[in-house]
């Protein structure tokens, strides 16, 4: 062992000195550690160095400034495990960076173990979509406003759904990355108290074949035996429109002025859509406090407005008989019984998903509402040589091209959607340019490796 080993060596002991010593461990790797100090440097240098560490001494705090790892929350099985899955490619990529990561399992482990981490430093903490922030030291006191170093959460939808996390944060050191450039102006507009707020998509991956998975060329890999492929569920929009009926009076008014609204003006933001509404209804006096809570009260129309055009798309494709495999029990709802041209598949895992885009020619995405993001969708059709057909958005149009590296389809012309499908589909040159072009692309902007570097600029000039 050299002496920057046993130095790291002899921090952790310091660092988890009151877990080691409930586990029953501390004494014993205290004991191996002085006998080290003693045989491979002096006692004056090894041990002294030793004693700093486990009685946290001056010396230690300069240390732990150094050496203080990354602490990433994992475990969440939301979505057949996407968030845990974003965690742990997060992790490995910032580890690959050079950086030390501490990974907190949330399901296995619990909340109330998050304690143990009260008056720790860490370069950061990281954690997506969790109420792990929520937690309570105390009635009056938030358990991170407890934890030295900045708190990152990164949120993948509209902050509207996420009021409940943004309000029940900590107060200090609080920001979050999200993946749209609008959500990013709606939070520091509506949720003053987070510190800051930054752009952080989620990443795609490659598939990585198994063993025996080759090409008819003999290369590892997958064939392309799917045509045309959408790896998204339906909701029933009718489902939830008793939520706006039972309204009281006055929301359920500015409810069902919002629902018509944003039928209408499909190109905007449900902020804009909600602004426009009270100004025609002469309510354009809201504090940002209220206007926030308004729309966090109406939500159930952002849901329905979604749904509902969704469905008008997937009409569209039965109605023009363009054969499309859709996956999930969602698609064996009674709306589309007979539609012989959705070819249906079991659920997806993540990793299954990137299995069918790596056998996908095209595949179509379908966004919810992001009018300036990026999803993890689209990443991974690139990433997986899947020709990318998609509503655009302002990320897609700064970062790519159109008719390049994706197709668009539009929400102002639903009935032009199997169009694109079918005219790409007939055309094997022109897709194999886009797919080319767009995995060329996204390898250098949407990959794991990309975030965790763009989060870790983002982490030392907060530290600067």
């Amino acid at each position: 062992m050299n002496w920057d080993e046993y130095r790291i060596k002899c921090y952790e002991l310091g660092r988890n000195a009151e877990i080691y010593q409930r586990d029953g461990s501390f004494n014993e790797r205290a004991t191996a550690l002085i006998e080290c100090g003693m045989q491979e440097f002096s006692a004056e240098d090894g041990v002294a160095f030793l004693e700093q560490m486990i009685s946290h001494g001056p010396l230690y705090d300069e240390v732990d400034r150094l050496l203080c790892p990354i602490l990433l929350y994992t475990g969440d099985k939301i979505c057949y495990g996407v968030l845990d899955g974003f965690a742990r490619y997060l992790g490995e990529e910032l580890s690959m960076l050079g950086n030390a990561v501490e990974e907190y399992n949330l399901e296995e482990s619990g909340m109330s173990g998050l304690a143990d981490f009260a008056g720790k430093r860490f370069r950061a903490v990281i954690g997506f979509q969790t109420y792990g922030f929520s937690v309570l030291a105390s009635k009056e006191e938030y358990l991170h406003d407890l934890i030295v170093g900045p708190k990152f959460h990164m949120l993948l939808d509209h902050p509207v759904w996420m009021r409940n996390q943004l309000l029940h944060a900590p107060k200090n050191d609080y920001y979050v990355l999200t993946h749209d450039e609008n959500y990013v102006r709606f939070i520091e507009r509506y949720y003053p108290s987070v510190k800051g707020t930054f752009l952080v998509p989620p990443a795609g991956r490659e598939y990585v074949p198994v063993e025996g998975e080759q090409l008819p060329s003999g290369e590892p890999g997958v064939e392309k035996i799917y045509d045309i492929t959408f790896i998204g569920s339906y909701h029933d929009w009718r489902l939830w429109m008793p939520q706006v009926l039972e309204m009281n009076r006055k929301t359920g008014g500015v409810a069902r002025r919002f629902l018509h609204h944003m039928l209408h003006h499909r190109d905007q933001t449900w902020e804009q859509g909600l602004e426009e509404v009270l100004d025609q209804m002469g309510r354009e006096d809201l504090s940002d406090e209220e206007f926030r809570d308004l729309l966090f009260d109406i939500k159930p129309v952002c849901f329905i407005v979604m749904s509902y055009f969704r469905e008008k798309i997937m009409d569209a494709i039965v109605a023009a008989e363009v054969p499309v495999h859709v996956f999930g029990d969602s698609w064996k709802q009674e709306r589309y019984n007979r539609a012989k041209c959705l070819i249906r598949h079991p659920n997806l895992t993540p990793d299954e998903s990137l299995r069918v885009y790596a056998q996908s020619k095209i595949s179509l995405n379908i966004m919810s509402w992001h009018k300036a993001g990026m999803t993890e969708r689209i990443a991974n059709m690139m990433l997986n040589h899947a020709v990318t057909v998609t509503d655009e958005s302002k990320y897609l149009v700064e970062n790519y091209v159109e008719g390049e590296d994706y197709l668009a389809i539009s929400l102002m012309d639903i009935s032009g959607v199997p169009k694109v499908l079918r005219q790409i589909l007939e055309d094997e040159k022109k897709q194999q340019e886009i797919a080319a072009s767009a995995y060329e692309k996204a390898r250098n902007k949407e990959t794991w490796a990309c975030r965790a570097k763009r989060i870790m600029e983002i982490i030392d000039a907060i530290g600067e």
